[in-house]
């Protein structure tokens, strides 16, 4: 802790000496006294004699200091710097400044002396001089702490400077670079394994550890230097620095640095991603010119027999598809597109309050996580403990496979050849999910780090680098098992996906339960109870034995056991998926019956019973959260006894509360409910969901990279902050959709017919007047993929 205030205190002092000078400052030494109340002050401490002996040119470095301005900024330095040596303590200040001492190239100490001495020059002072380009310098890093800072962790704070300003600066010999660099507990080694949980082990419940404060406050500060100074020279003259204070106690690492005339040039992978994302964009042209053509002149560009290929990969025919709100059967389950698109809303407005944790800078950074602020209140549990959001995806997902693969099953489609039929069963899966996701991955491996140009770029360039080192684990949909064999590069390419592994293993055994349903309903139904008993016996003794906290909010940011044992693994996240077979066995069986046959009075009772069950998985753990808090987010809140009954019951609870929503609305029993999730408008967005669920989680990385100040958090600014990612979300996920996503199920579908693997054609009578079934395999594809019809 100790350190930390350092660091901030080495800011004010930079702030406190220049900002009256140039421009007001964003914190006052009143201000700064408040905030750091405790720290150690020599009382004896004399401005008069610290700037007594400073050289004329040094002289203006120090003139607004005062004697309580001074014991306040420089009364808590501790370590090799020697307090009462004003040349100790403005070499210290110097280097901070940008990179002067230490193992650094000659021309970038030969630039930042310069830039130093042109700021404490008497010249600067005339406007217009030659040498207001230092000015424009200084005022471009990052010297101040935020009016509002609060130190509740998780409170990542970032003080960014201003990288604009920085990148304007040039003079004869060199041009301004903004950098960003973070701190990190221990020594070089430490950063390089600052994502392995092995390593951090000792942080186990979150324990202070003074060595790794840095890391779980997440303190990023910004630099504009000498553009002839490397990420290297900046990190080693930080180190100077800080061996000053604490030796080997924090680790500087450059994040990323910017000029302005940097380019990123195109390799191989990047053109190859051109060439595919041309050879889909023609496509889609050719396809959408021939069939408006006939449309707007009447002039045929194919035959009729032919048209049909043109008309999958058009734009306007697929535009029309996917805004086509009329239901095609009579026993669709209509309530689903409801719950599909506001499960999905969900879990973007969850991770978009969770970016004003982690990659925002804000000024008041440690508000929303405080224990009285604003994230602790009942009402925003919703969004604190929103991870059943996902098990609402794999409950539906299951519910509508089993729906229709009973359905196929009932009517032949699997007698004639058994064989077949399985080989499809998992090859259409695998190419209808994999194809639109393979073009993300690609485009997350290549072509975007060409966006990698704000002030916090590095959050583009990890998910960059992670897809280039992991992108074969996401096509194999085992990236959720990756923490087994490799702890030590805690990689994840398009980090969300990992619901998509568990949800591909989970499909994979899935015709060993809904087999046996349809050729053995009571073996069947027994089996299926016996799972679910095994897929809550399994989370509870591991939750048991592991001593794990009730959810990925309480494990804090180095505890990484938990979200890679526990959190993202199949047998830990089957409840769902099973009652969500069980559910579309039942639905099936149901198929024929319109209505539930129970009293209104039971019906409302049930409806109570599920809602209080919903409700408990998803609030019940208020009180614990607020204690959690209160404690620095350090303990581990909680009996075992009931740490573990949540992690082993509260998927089943919510799974079986939302089979009764789909249950009750499909069977004319959900009232007002029914009419919500029903709403024709949910449909095309439903359909847009999977394409959503793929790009939120880069657009809030990527919108996040390019701020360039600090904001002040309210539930104002997040409502606009969501509105934001939504709508634009909603763009990119049609954009994939037409251009991709339905042009490869189209493309899937020419390949399977031309081969005699696809669906029997229909006669043209049928298919127009009794709509094929398809429509729920396109929905069963996934819990968050809806295509076509």
């Amino acid at each position: 802790m100790q350190l930390f205030l350092h660091i901030l205190v080495c800011n004010a002092i930079l702030g406190t000496v220049y900002g009256n000078l140039f421009s007001e400052p964003l914190l006052h030494v009143g201000e700064l006294s408040e905030i750091l109340p405790k720290l150690r002050i020599n009382p004896d401490l004399d401005s008069r004699r610290l700037t007594s002996n400073l050289t004329s040119a040094d002289r203006p470095l120090f003139t607004h200091l005062d004697d309580s301005n001074l014991k306040t900024s420089v009364g808590v330095w501790t370590g090799t710097v020697n307090i009462s040596d004003p040349e100790s303590v403005l070499n210290f200040l110097k280097n901070f400044l940008t990179p002067i001492n230490g193992s650094i190239s000659e021309k970038c100490r030969k630039d930042s002396l310069n830039y130093i001495n042109t700021l404490n020059s008497p010249s600067l002072l005339i406007p217009g001089s030659e040498t207001q380009w230092a000015v424009r310098m200084f005022d471009a890093s990052a010297k101040y702490l935020p009016r509002q800072t609060s130190f509740a962790p998780p409170a990542s704070l970032r003080i960014l400077g201003s990288q604009d300003s920085c990148l304007k600066v040039a003079n004869k010999d060199f041009k301004g670079k903004h950098c960003l660099f973070a701190f990190f507990g221990g020594t070089a080694e430490d950063v390089n394994q600052f994502k392995i949980q092995s390593q951090l082990s000792r942080m186990h419940h979150q324990t202070r550890n003074t060595q790794l404060f840095f890391s779980y406050l997440g303190l990023s500060i910004g630099r504009c230097i000498p553009s002839s100074c490397t990420e290297t020279d900046l990190a080693t003259s930080i180190k100077v620095t800080m061996d000053e204070v604490l030796p080997n106690t924090a680790y500087p690492q450059v994040l990323n640095c910017h000029t302005e005339d940097e380019t990123v040039e195109l390799d191989g992978a990047d053109i190859f991603t051109i060439i595919v994302f041309g050879i889909f964009g023609i496509l889609v042209a050719v396809g959408t010119l021939v069939d408006i053509t006939p449309q707007i002149t009447g002039l045929k560009l194919v035959s009729d027999d032919k048209i049909h290929i043109f008309r999958g990969l058009s734009i306007y025919t697929n535009t029309r598809k996917l805004f086509n709100t009329e239901s095609s059967r009579s026993d669709s389950l209509d309530c689903i597109h409801g719950i599909r698109f506001l499960s999905m809303s969900w879990v973007i407005v969850s991770h978009c309050y969770n970016a004003f944790l982690y990659q925002v800078p804000l000024n008041n950074p440690g508000t929303l996580a405080a224990y009285d602020g604003p994230g602790m209140t009942m009402a925003f549990q919703v969004i604190q403990n929103g991870f059943p959001s996902v098990d609402s995806f794999f409950l539906i997902g299951a519910t509508l496979l089993t729906y229709l693969t009973l359905y196929q099953l009932d009517k032949g489609k699997a007698k004639n050849s058994q064989i077949k039929f399985w080989i499809m069963y998992y090859v259409h899966r695998y190419i209808r999910l994999t194809g639109v996701y393979a073009i993300v991955i690609l485009f997350s491996a290549t072509l975007y780090r060409q966006f990698s140009t704000g002030p916090q770029s590095y959050q583009v360039d990890m998910d960059v680098e992670s897809c280039q080192k992991t992108w074969w684990a996401n096509l194999l949909y085992v990236n959720n098992l990756q923490y087994f064999w490799d702890k030590e590069n805690f990689y994840y390419c398009v980090p969300q996906t990992w619901y998509l592994a568990n949800d591909m293993q989970f499909f994979l055994i899935s015709p060993l339960i809904i087999y046996p349903l349809w050729k053995f309903p009571t073996f069947g139904l027994i089996a299926g109870v016996g799972w679910v008993v095994i897929a809550t016996v399994v989370p509870s003794v591991l939750a048991y034995n592991n001593d794990f906290p009730f959810s990925m909010e309480f494990q804090g940011l180095f505890d990484l056991k938990y979200f890679g044992e526990f959190y993202i693994v199949p047998w830990c996240r089957f409840q769902p998926y099973i009652c969500g077979i069980l559910l579309g066995f039942i639905l099936h069986r149901m198929r024929g019956t319109k209505t539930l046959k129970i009293n209104g009075y039971l019906s409302l009772w049930i409806w109570a019973i599920m809602g209080a069950v919903g409700a408990a998985a998803v609030y019940g753990l208020h009180t614990q959260l607020i204690n959690y808090a209160k404690s620095g987010r350090t303990e581990l809140v909680g009996t075992l006894a009931e740490r573990t009954i949540y992690n082993g019951f509260h998927r089943l609870g919510w799974s079986i509360a939302l089979g009764w929503v789909i249950l009750a609305c499909s069977k004319m029993a959900g009232g007002p409910i029914n009419s919500i999730l029903c709403w024709k408008a949910w449909i095309p967005l439903a359909r847009l969901s999977y394409c959503m669920y793929l790009v939120h989680l880069t657009l809030i990385s990527y919108i996040s990279s390019l701020i360039n100040f600090t904001i002040t958090f309210s539930q104002l600014l997040a409502v606009y902050w969501i509105l934001a990612v939504f709508m634009i979300t909603v763009l990119l996920s049609y954009l994939l959709s037409m251009l991709f996503e339905i042009p490869l199920a189209h493309l899937e579908k020419l390949l399977f017919d031309s081969i005699g693997l696809g669906s029997p054609k229909k006669p043209a009578d049928q298919s127009s007047n009794k709509p094929d079934p398809s429509h729920l395999e396109k929905t069963a594809e996934n819990g968050v993929k809806l295509n076509g019809n």
